[in-house]
């Protein structure tokens, strides 16, 4: 697959730290079911210290996310942009730390890493709730969803199949 290159200068505008750390083929060290030599292919990591640099991050994430998961081969875009803004939205709600980062695969799997060991579960919101959907989005819609704990956190992980 193609490597992914990110827009720098973008989020440098906007973000007091940006991390993009490119890993050689067969350097993987991601969750469990992705250690088998795959690379990653972009990994965005962005300080949010103030709640405006929270929203510019909710705001910008799923062009980000596109952007690398269509340079990488990636062919159901806007299923990408749905689960990225779903699971970046609630490590960046939900989560402890102000240090969130999200990582595009060269197998077209995508994980967000926060601060908080708390393993959410998804849930099955009331009809008029205005919250609550998004894990159950990722689960229904991904060909795989996963978390695994980590010494300082979380990453949720999910994969898209192409068909």
């Amino acid at each position: 697959m193609a490597r992914s290159v990110l827009v720098g200068d973008e989020f440098d505008q906007r973000f007091s730290e940006l991390v993009l750390i490119f890993r050689p083929p067969g350097t993987g060290n991601g969750p469990p079911f992705l250690q088998h030599g795959l690379q990653a292919d972009t990994r965005l990591g962005i300080s949010l210290e103030h709640p405006q640099k929270r929203l510019q991050f909710l705001r910008l994430r799923p062009k980000w996310a596109v952007r690398a998961y269509e340079r990488a081969g990636g062919k159901n875009p806007d299923l990408c942009a749905l689960l990225v803004s779903e699971l970046a939205t609630n490590a960046v709600e939900h989560a402890e730390g102000d240090r969130f980062e999200v990582t595009v695969w060269a197998s077209l799997v995508i994980d967000v890493k926060d601060a908080s060991p708390k393993i959410p579960e998804p849930q099955r919101p009331h009809l008029h709730e205005k919250h609550g959907r998004g894990l159950l989005l990722i689960s229904e819609l991904a060909s795989e969803f996963r978390v695994f704990p980590v010494p300082d956190g979380k990453i949720s992980t999910f994969r898209i199949d192409e068909e």
